[in-house]
């Protein structure tokens, strides 16, 4: 007995988080056609969300209580995994897109003893959670991960970004001239908006898949030279620290800027904290997979 796959982006009503569930036949890891549709239909559905927004997959593959426990431990990572590499084939070109690293909970989740064949049917699965379902961002929607085999992935914890820009009036207004709750939002806008972060200057760690940005340092620095025309250059660095997931997300802003006619540089230098939901789904504050 196999049950038939699903998938909405909307989520469960009892589970906002899970957007998906894919079943699976006794000892296999084999996506059918059937599951194939549900999964392209779920990237369909998906692409609109992450045009605006950072969200994040996580895919937990189970099985049922036959076999050896570390047997079904691995059935149930092969699972996840033949899950996540169509997902991330079908998502991965989105900019807004990361997906954590499969995860297994074997038969942990299992109903044990006298079962039905429902039941057994019921756990041989794989649950995809989301961290932004249509309707909203989703806090508590997924569920608290065992110790069991918590993989690494490569996160990315420096980015640089650089712009050139020729003006002839007085130049632009100083992005920083208001620093208030909302900039980390402004400056999301404005550095993603121009598409110009130098990629060969990533640096990246591999780093638990649960742990997530808590503290972000956003250096800034503006040069002015005057000519015929104003040229100004802007470098941006972000240095990104990784950790257990903390509620609040700091964020430190250093602004520089220097001309040709000003010895001593302008300084401003600004912290902010902004919730867990809101860092997680920007793809500046929480960058994604490398």
């Amino acid at each position: 007995m196999q049950l038939t796959s699903w998938a909405n982006p909307d989520g469960k009503v009892d589970q906002p988080g899970l957007v998906g569930q894919i079943y699976f036949p006794f000892d296999s890891a084999t996506l059918d056609s059937s599951d194939r549709t549900v999964l392209a239909i779920l990237g369909v559905r998906f692409g609109g969300i992450l045009l605006n927004q950072r969200t994040e997959f996580m895919f937990i593959g189970s099985a049922d209580q036959r076999g050896n426990p570390n047997y079904n431990l691995d059935l149930g990572l092969r699972r996840a995994t033949a899950v996540k590499i169509l997902v991330d084939n079908l998502l991965s070109w989105r900019n807004n897109y990361s997906s954590w690293a499969a995860i297994s909970f074997g038969e942990s989740l299992a109903a044990h003893g006298e079962v039905t064949t429902q039941r057994l049917a019921e756990d041989r699965r794989v649950d995809i959670f989301c961290s932004l379902t249509r309707k909203k961002t989703v806090t508590g929607g997924i569920p608290k991960i065992p110790e069991v085999r918590l993989p690494t992935v490569k996160r990315l914890v420096y980015r640089e970004f650089f712009e050139i820009t020729h003006m002839s009036g007085p130049g632009r207004t100083n992005p920083y001239e208001d620093l208030g709750i909302k900039v980390a939002q402004d400056v999301t806008t404005y550095l993603l908006g121009m598409d110009n972060e130098v990629k060969r200057k990533r640096r990246t760690h591999m780093i638990n898949a649960l742990h997530r940005v808590n503290r972000i340092v956003i250096r800034r620095h503006e040069e002015s030279h005057l000519s015929l025309v104003r040229t100004i250059t802007m470098t941006t660095e972000i240095t990104y620290e990784w950790g257990p997931a903390a509620d609040k997300v700091m964020i430190i802003h250093h602004f520089r800027s220097t001309t040709d006619f000003r010895e001593n540089p302008d300084k401003v230098e600004k912290t902010e904290t902004i919730s867990r939901a809101k860092a997680d789904a920007d793809p500046l504050l929480f960058p994604p997979n490398p």
